[in-house]
């Protein structure tokens, strides 16, 4: 049964992750030329990892400490994981050619 439980909490958070995603995609597409981007991604960043640290802490019970290293952690392991996909998809999609 906990297996459960946890499938919920990955399926909200990655829920929450992709909206996320798609929002910064919006502000990006509706910025002009020559406005600084990291000034749209930084802060949209920073939420997502407040709010990962803040589900943590609530849905493990862990104390501000572990849910602070988890959730660093985890976003630096997501991230890491997204850019060696998208490295492996570019490298496929060129081999293919």
């Amino acid at each position: 049964m906990e297996f459960g439980k946890h499938l919920i909490f990955s399926t909200h958070f990655f829920t929450f992750f992709l909206l996320f995603f798609a929002i910064s995609g919006l502000f990006l597409f509706l910025t002009p030329d020559g406005f600084n981007r990291r000034l749209i991604l930084i802060p949209l960043g920073l939420i997502i990892c407040i709010y990962y640290i803040i589900a943590l802490k609530n849905f493990y019970k862990n104390s501000n400490t572990m849910a602070l290293i988890k959730g660093v952690g985890g976003i630096f392991l997501i991230l890491l994981s997204i850019t060696l996909y998208k490295s492996i998809v570019s490298l496929l999609a060129l081999y293919t050619l």
